[in-house]
């Protein structure tokens, strides 16, 4: 939301992403961004879960 009124810090123009994948010109529009975003949600709740079953599974023997 910010990244359109951020200032970058190297030309000191806006507008500016700090990840290249948050930038809807970049990425293929606004679309693009929340699949990013979905993806790396989705992943990381994956991640998670698997922790989860890889600790319940490691103290019930």
């Amino acid at each position: 939301m910010r990244g359109p009124l951020a200032i970058n810090p190297v030309t000191g123009r806006p507008p500016w992403y700090p990840y290249p994948f948050l930038n809807p010109a970049v990425s293929g529009g606004w679309v693009g961004v929340l699949a990013y975003v979905v993806g790396i949600a989705v992943t990381f709740a994956a991640l998670g879960a698997g922790v989860i079953v890889v600790t319940r599974r490691r103290f019930a023997e």
